[in-house]
């Protein structure tokens, strides 16, 4: 659980833009041009404007706005209910920041990696790295685990046979196998 978060997003004119943030609390402190079409993980977009708020039961991670015009707007997300009209900004608010997706130029695509029992693959840190997409074999006969290098057996996010998860991280990460026989892994990386 962290504390409420404020972002400051540019929008482009009927452009989307994402915020990758965990929480069950959005509210909109500015819009001050038009009303914003907010679209919660992969829901169906709700129009909120200024002073508008949303408390979800599940959590989301992702946050998708787009507006009729351009605009900067400011968003609180939280874990819990927020009273928006008491957000101070400034040297008291909260963390202001610009987000801006920025589309890879890069995929790497390397073979398939085969990680035998009690082993784990490796994956290098890299600072230029957007997005890193792991799937797991849908033919493996058990799961693997997507850790912290050297994190252990058992640890980490659980990828059983056909699943593909996305990573957005720079980090150096492992993929850890402990099922008791070799499994195998596709992935690819964005820059």
């Amino acid at each position: 659980m962290s504390g409420p978060r404020d972002f400051s997003v540019d929008l482009l004119a009927a452009t989307a833009s994402r915020i990758e943030a965990r929480g069950r609390f959005f509210g909109i402190i500015e819009a001050p041009t038009a009303a914003l079409d907010v679209q919660f993980d992969s829901s169906a977009p709700l129009r909120r404007g200024p002073g508008g708020s949303i408390l979800l039961q599940d959590y989301f991670s992702r946050v998708t706005l787009t507006s009729a015009l351009a605009q900067t707007v400011r968003v609180l997300i939280a874990d819990e209910a927020q009273d928006v009209s008491n957000v101070v900004t400034g040297g008291g608010g909260g963390i202001s920041l610009t987000v801006a997706e920025t589309p890879s130029t890069a995929v790497a695509s390397p073979a398939a990696d085969v990680i035998n029992n009690a082993a784990a693959l490796v994956i290098a840190a890299n600072a230029a790295r957007l997005r890193l997409t792991i799937s797991a074999l849908s033919t493996n006969t058990g799961s693997v685990f997507v850790q912290a290098t050297g994190a252990g057996a058992g640890r980490g996010v659980e990828l059983q046979p056909g699943i593909v998860m996305e990573f957005r991280t720079r980090a150096a990460l492992d993929v850890r196998n402990d099922s008791g026989a070799a499994q195998t892994v596709m992935r690819f990386e964005e820059t």
